[in-house]
């Protein structure tokens, strides 16, 4: 149990960073996130046990308290499906957006990559044809200077493509970001409100058949 509040308090703490947005905090909100639904699977499968020694315990008593365990038996049997339930539309509507958003991240990354490396290309040819212009015009050969001046031109060009990449790149991945975690927080209020309010719905109907059998009492 303790293992399982852990993984519950871990799963906290990275929902608080999700809008600091990183690729080493997606991931770990997304290992976290696993890890809490996993946590979920094993709440449901320790209640059965709970809800078997209620039904076992109903065994031995009069009709109207073995009608109470029963319900109340068959309420957390009802509210760990409902559990179950929970789990599965958060991998779906939750964990999978994270990796979506982390892989249009990990698409920006890999631009800003290519950027760096034709800026790279770009300085050393711009260095090979300062060196290459700077001799004086006995020692230049024509031939040359025209191929490190092309490498020139072309190491501009490819920068300028990859900058206007990145920069759509940039656009993209901020509306996106805004979109998804923005749904990502609707669908884990309406998931988790959904879930409470069918197992306050079992618990009160619980409720209602005791306060019945207290009245006839």
């Amino acid at each position: 149990m303790t293992n399982i509040k852990s993984k519950i308090k871990l799963f906290a703490q990275s929902i608080k960073n999700l809008f600091n947005f990183n690729k080493n905090k997606i991931e770990e909100l997304i290992e976290n996130s696993k890890d809490y639904l996993d946590t979920q699977l094993d709440l449901a499968e320790i209640s059965i046990d709970t809800v078997e020694s209620i039904r076992n315990l109903s065994n031995n008593e009069e009709d109207s308290l073995k009608n109470l365990l029963n319900i109340l038996a068959d309420s957390y049997e009802e509210i760990e499906k409902f559990r179950k339930i929970k789990a599965d539309k958060l991998k779906f509507k939750f964990i999978s957006q994270l990796e979506e958003l982390l892989k249009t991240y990990n698409r920006l990354e890999d631009d800003k990559n290519s950027l760096k490396d034709a800026q790279h290309i770009l300085e050393k040819a711009q260095i090979n044809y300062n060196k290459e212009k700077s001799k004086s015009i006995e020692n230049q050969k024509t031939d040359k200077l025209r191929k490190v001046k092309s490498e020139l031109e072309e190491a501009k060009r490819i920068v300028a493509c990859e900058d206007s990449n990145l920069s759509i790149s940039k656009k993209v991945f901020k509306k996106e970001k805004q979109e998804k975690l923005k749904n990502i927080l609707d669908n884990i209020a309406s998931i988790e409100e959904d879930y409470y309010l069918s197992a306050l719905d079992k618990i009160s109907i619980f409720k209602q058949e005791v306060q019945s059998i207290n009245a006839q009492n």
